[in-house]
């Protein structure tokens, strides 16, 4: 489908306050302020059951002067791939309040690759790539940035290795990707999970996984501490410490910003608030144990 064909001023609307007479049919939908800005897409099997109850209404309704616009689309197949293409080309801005499970990687604490086997087929960075796609597609230079920056605190991968694994799991099937046009710009190329690859994820997710054995650097230099000078350890502590405490911050940021009222989240919401929580936990605990590592230390060298 040709999105330059596509102008949500144009198509039907209604205001919110009419949400009621919404036709139940499957729909891309688009919340447009009386200013003509599309403020939120999202896509629907039903559109009048969906906007029933919809986790945006609140916050669109105290705008004021808002309207529902609606894309009807026979095929009902295509509805997460187009949702994923608009919000691509578009970026309305209350698509990106809520962070997608992508951007809430960054709340987990770094973690070790497992050394057990994964019982289904797929390497490791495979999965983490249909994790980080699976809400919301990109292309492969956003994804490497993604692994640069957010997913790199769970998982690191050069652009090489992530550009491999996106050819594998094209082949697979798993992912399906599509040349978008951008005016001035070199074309790009957009990556969506298909079906297929996400079942895979979901019967992946299903299956027990070890616990993660933990491989620090830093706990091997202290297990080894005493041949140093104890200054040597205690700078090095400082240093971890620094970094620790500035993850913690933005992470009690977060937390204020996107969720400082947990239960009146969308259940998507509520699964990433806990990656976060974990987040919190880990770096929390770190802090104290280094602080109790110093204390000790700093009291052999006064000694």
């Amino acid at each position: 489908m040709d999105l330059t064909a596509i102008n949500p001023l144009k198509l039907p609307s209604l205001p919110l306050e009419k949400k009621a007479d919404l036709p139940d049919c499957p729909a891309i939908y688009f919340a447009i302020s009386g200013s003509g800005e599309i403020l939120y897409i999202g896509r629907t099997a039903d559109l009048a059951r969906r906007w029933i109850s919809h986790h945006r209404f609140k916050e669109l309704i105290d705008l004021g002067n808002v309207k529902l616009a609606w894309l009807h689309c026979v095929d009902p197949s295509i509805l997460k791939t187009l949702e994923a293409k608009l919000i691509y080309a578009l970026k309305p801005k209350l698509n990106e309040q809520l962070p997608s499970s992508n951007t809430l990687f960054s709340y987990l604490h770094k973690a070790n690759q497992s050394t057990s086997p994964i019982k289904i087929q797929g390497s490791k960075l495979a999965h983490a790539i249909l994790a980080a796609l699976v809400e919301a597609s990109c292309s492969g230079y956003d994804l490497a940035k993604r692994f640069d920056g957010s997913v790199g605190f769970f998982w690191s991968a050069s652009h090489q290795q992530i550009y491999r694994e996106l050819s594998k799991l094209e082949d697979r099937g798993w992912i399906s990707s599509e040349s978008i046009l951008q005016a001035g710009r070199p074309d790009k190329r957009l990556y969506s999970v298909t079906d297929l690859g996400e079942q895979h994820l979901k019967e992946w997710i299903a299956q027990p996984c070890e616990p993660t054995p933990m491989k620090d650097d830093l706990l091997v230099k202290i297990f080894a501490g005493n041949i140093v000078p104890k200054e040597i350890i205690l700078a090095e502590l400082e240093n971890h410490q620094k970094a620790h405490q500035k993850k913690l911050s933005t992470y009690h940021n977060l937390e204020q910003h996107y969720f400082h009222n947990p239960q009146e989240l969308p259940e998507s919401g509520k699964f990433h608030y806990l990656t976060l929580l974990n987040g919190i936990s880990y770096e929390t605990h770190w802090l104290a144990w280094c602080y109790q590592v110093m204390e000790l230390l700093n009291q052999r060298i006064e000694n």
